[in-house]
């Protein structure tokens, strides 16, 4: 039995229980160094299961390192994440997006012109793949 606390007398979690209540500090309450740090800490648990090959369990985890630190470096993790799913539509569409709201960022022009070309849209994905190299 348990005593309350993190770990019981064999040095074991205690179990949660879905109707405890857990507290947290508001992510709006975030120093931008926490934002960033944490944000590191999921990229690196998701870029550990996109080596395992967990695509799936690796997308939501750059998601949310995104949505900490927005940069392109992560943007363009979570489109090549979708990309490696299937969700090419989705990843375009995202491409579109990073492309536009990071316009010097040559590697998400680079990756938006390959989601082009592999759509068969060969100019479009010319004209992105000229600016990654402009």
């Amino acid at each position: 039995q348990g005593d309350g606390g993190f770990l019981d007398g064999e040095d074991q979690p205690v179990a949660v229980e879905p109707d405890d209540e857990v507290k947290s500090v508001p992510m709006s309450l975030w120093s931008p160094a926490q934002r960033r740090s944490n944000a590191g800490f999921y990229y690196l648990v998701a870029e550990t299961l996109a080596l395992r090959g967990d695509t799936g369990g690796a997308l939501p985890l750059y998601e949310t390192a995104y949505n900490l630190d927005p940069n392109p470096f992560l943007g363009g993790k979570t489109i090549a994440a979708r990309v490696g799913l299937g969700e090419t539509d989705k990843a375009l569409l995202e491409a579109r997006k990073m492309a536009l709201l990071y316009p010097n960022s040559s590697e998400l022009h680079y990756l938006y012109g390959q989601i082009l070309l592999r759509q068969r849209r060969i100019d479009q994905g010319v004209a992105e793949l000229e600016k990654a190299l402009g």
